[in-house]
């Protein structure tokens, strides 16, 4: 026998018994047989009960053993092109969310259950935006004398780039209340209404749309970027230099985002009396099958536009020398640095009234205004301290240190250090070691930027039929026994949180650790190998919505940041969310070993140079709750919605040729390791991420002694990327900018030089 169905969702319950054949979506909606089976699973949803109570329902009356099954669907965003809708009655002044369906529209504008109506905005979006840019600059110096030299360094540049974004929708961000009787009800609509809800007459709707009558939204962006240093330098002896330089940078930039869903508009224009009464309003017929026209499109939405500028001011001055004695076992002097610097960081973003309200819906919240400024001053001092040379066993031994205090006017005070060692037992070999202790202050933004909503990818264990998480552990999250199994999953694996920043955030503190040797077996031929080790303290960082679900669903921690709408949901509207601001957390933990190879010969009239550089990473460890073990977790080797992938080695490979004349040629290889996935809900990552290998070619030629021209080819075999689903990445099913996405790439460079 047929059955009724679009495409099979990830999640099914699926039986056979006798041919009869029944498939259940566990997100709420459903596939049915046209059978008996499934003429009883429609009616038995149809009454309000849930997937489970569906389940031991078909159990009970069948007596048969239902079995789940895992299957491989396509995803996409709920905004579908016809729509889909939450629809609830309103009672007691509110959405009644115990006696809900999600719909969506038959041909003849009848509501019937949603599932496998979901929509692929990824096409639409510019996978590579367009780039116009403009850069000027010039040098000067002017030379008193010796003692003197005046010189500055200005720059320019200018850039502008606009890229299509998939059409905008009505995003389920909003609760419409709208009247059984409203005048922009189809019967058909008006009338499943009715037969679903019995004697309501107010109802609440989220509804789902993609706006590809109206076309798509795009971001237009601009850079305008100066930057100039001016100063006077020169020798104030023989042994002794010395700069004092001022420099002065900005960047001011403008997006404009255009032809998306502006919200007062929509809410206006699917109410029949609100409409009738706003002589510009066209009706927007979302609840007519295919019923929206693009005229009537084209007057609801709106453009936001915020310009900001970024400046740095600094005052720097140091000198330089020799301090002209040496050790006694040591040929060589010891060299020294001193200075001081001053440095203003400004920042500022002013938003217009729509990015500032989160009126337009594609924008997943506001978008508010930023202002804010930090000064430094800091003092610095270097050396470097020959301590051995030309004796056995120590050809040379050279020790370098380095300090510098810096003052915050956000923070206070904080200091760095360092201690390395270069020693040179036989010509041949290089040991090299080091300590280093650093800060990172907090920058603007991430001081001053106000809190607003925003989205992550991901997902939430405690939605559809089967959670992940047990009903205890969802019970810690906010879900309550009756939403337990009712929670309907993101189509587009996208959810609410808060973001924004933190006046009171310290700088963070990273202790850096290197051993490594550099062997030279022959003049043309060069190895090395280098160990090191970093911890960051006190980082400036969010949890992240992920950890945090998990440190409440498991742990009982940080359940205070997750707040979840009447319903439990994360995503629908805008009232369910987490909290995930930037913090001061816990530590970083990241080591490795780098490996590295060169080697030149000459033949064929040329010369040869191979080289190799890579990495294998031991441990990129993140515990973001200081005081709780637990929260660890490891990325090395692996790709989950809290780990960008981090294949344990990778490396770059290249061999060349030099004609020693007009020109030259390039082979390169690049090469991921494979990655695990870590995680259960993304079956286009299945177990693991493959290993990748991307090879380039290019050639050089030379001509009128100051001008070349280069050609070549990225990706040369056509590699595509490993693909992902939609709860890792959001757009282009893979990771764009780590692993290559553009395929085979072809390129010309001319350059020339007067």
């Amino acid at each position: 026998m047929p059955v009724d169905y679009v495409t099979v969702p990830k999640h099914v319950l699926s039986r056979d018994l006798d041919g009869e054949t029944v498939i259940l979506d566990v997100a709420g909606g459903m596939y049915y047989g046209l059978t008996e089976v499934g003429t009883t699973a429609w009616q038995l949803f149809s009454e309000g009960l849930s997937f489970v109570e569906v389940c031991e329902k078909l159990l009970e009356i069948y007596d048969v053993e239902p079995e789940i099954l895992e299957r491989t669907a396509c995803g996409g965003s709920g905004n579908a092109i016809i729509p889909n809708f939450y629809v609830a009655p309103i009672r007691d002044g509110f959405m009644d969310w115990g006696d809900y369906s999600y719909l969506t529209l038959a041909p003849d504008s009848s509501l019937i259950p949603s599932s496998g109506n979901v929509y692929n905005y990824a096409p639409v979006n510019h996978f590579m935006r367009p780039d116009e840019r403009w850069s000027l600059g010039g040098f000067v110096d002017y030379e008193i004398n010796e003692n003197a030299i005046v010189y500055m360094e200005t720059g320019f540049t200018s850039d502008f780039t606009s890229g299509q974004i998939a059409e905008s929708g009505t995003f389920f961000a909003e609760e419409y209340r709208l009247g059984l009787d409203n005048s922009l009800f189809p019967a058909n609509f008006r009338a499943s209404l009715a037969e679903r809800w019995p004697g309501e007459d107010d109802f609440g709707l989220y509804i789902g749309k993609r706006n590809v009558e109206g076309g798509p939204r795009a971001s237009i962006l601009s850079h305008d970027s100066f930057r100039i240093v001016t100063g006077i330098k020169g020798a104030i002896n023989d042994d002794w230099d010395y700069d004092l330089s001022y420099l002065y940078g900005s960047t001011s930039s403008s997006i404009t985002y255009v032809n998306d869903f502006f919200a007062p508009r929509i809410a206006t224009a699917i109410d029949g009396d609100l409409c009738a009464a706003d002589s510009s309003c066209q009706p927007y017929n979302v609840f007519t099958y295919q019923g929206v026209s693009p005229e009537a499109a084209a007057t609801l939405t709106g453009k936001a536009v915020a310009v900001g500028e970024t400046s740095t001011r600094v005052i720097n001055g140091y000198v330089t020398g020799d301090l002209g004695f040496t050790l006694p076992s040591a040929e060589d002097s010891i060299m020294v640095v001193g200075g001081f610097e001053h440095r203003v960081e400004s920042f500022q973003r002013i938003s217009d009234t729509i990015f500032e309200d989160g009126s337009l819906l594609g924008q997943g919240g506001p978008t508010p205004g930023v202002e804010g400024h930090y000064n430094v001053m800091e003092f610095f001092a270097e050396a470097n301290v020959p301590l051995l040379s030309g004796m056995t066993g120590a050809e040379a031994l050279t020790l370098d240190l380095a300090y510098r205090y810096s003052d915050y006017s956000t923070s206070g005070a904080a200091s760095t250090y360092r201690i390395g060692m270069d020693w040179l037992p036989i010509e041949m070999l290089r040991v090299r070691a080091g300590y280093n202790r650093a800060v990172r202050a907090p920058n603007v933004s991430e001081l001053f930027s106000a809190q607003s909503l925003g989205l992550w990818s991901g997902d939430d264990p405690c939605s559809g039929a089967n959670p992940a998480y047990s009903a205890s552990q969802c019970a810690l999250t906010g879900v309550t026994p009756g939403q337990y199994g009712n929670i309907a999953e993101s189509p587009a694996g996208q959810y609410n949180a808060i973001f924004g920043g933190n006046p009171d955030l310290d700088p963070e503190v990273a202790d850096t650790y290197t051993i490594g040797v550099v062997v030279n077996p022959t003049d043309t031929m060069q190895v090395s190998l280098d160990y090191w080790s970093i911890e960051i303290d006190d980082t400036i960082a969010n949890v992240g919505a992920t950890s945090i679900l998990e440190q409440c669903g498991l742990n009982g921690q940080l359940c205070e940041l997750v707040n979840r709408n009447a319903i439990g949901s994360l995503w629908l509207g805008t009232e369910g969310y987490i909290i995930d601001t930037t913090n001061n957390l816990g530590t970083q933990t990241y080591d490795g070993v780098d490996a590295a190879f060169a080697w030149q010969m000459d033949g064929l009239g040329g010369t040869f140079t191979t080289s190799m550089v890579g990495t294998y990473m031991l441990t990129k460890e993140t515990t973001p709750l200081p005081s709780d073990a637990t929260s660890t977790y490891d990325c090395t080797g692996l790709a989950s919605t809290r780990c960008f992938p981090t294949p344990e080695w990778r490396h770059t490979a290249s061999v060349s040729f030099d004609s020693n004349s007009w020109w030259s040629a390039n082979a390169k290889w690049r090469y991921f390791g494979d990655v695990k996935y870590d995680g259960t809900t993304d079956t286009l990552a299945a177990k693991e991420l493959q290993a990748q290998s991307y090879f380039d070619l290019s050639a050089s030629f030379r001509f009128l002694e100051n001008s070349d021209v280069i050609i070549g080819v990225n990706n040369v075999f056509d590699k595509e990327p490993p693909m992902v689903g939609g709860t890792l990445t959001t757009n282009a099913n893979t990771y764009a900018g780590f692993y290559d996405t553009l395929g085979r790439f072809l390129f010309t460079k001319v350059t020339t030089r007067f």
